[in-house]
């Protein structure tokens, strides 16, 4: 079984000129591209199967870590 350690981010958002954190979870290097800053804590380690459903390298909306398989 594979795994990957994914981490929480925010993003800047335009429309309302704040930060967002994202309702994703996603791999450091999603994040990097995206250029969005890695909130370094929780890290969590999940099986690779739960990214890349809808987005690559992230997991669905509103992921649950806790409720992972």
């Amino acid at each position: 079984m594979a795994t990957v350690r994914i981490h929480r981010f925010r993003l800047y958002d335009i429309s309302s000129d704040t930060y967002r954190i994202s309702r994703r979870w996603a791999t450091r290097d999603t994040i990097e591209l995206l250029g969005g800053d890695i909130m370094e804590f929780p890290v969590v380690e999940v099986d690779a199967s739960v990214v890349g459903h809808e987005i690559e390298g992230m997991t669905e909306i509103d992921f649950d870590p806790n409720k992972a398989t």
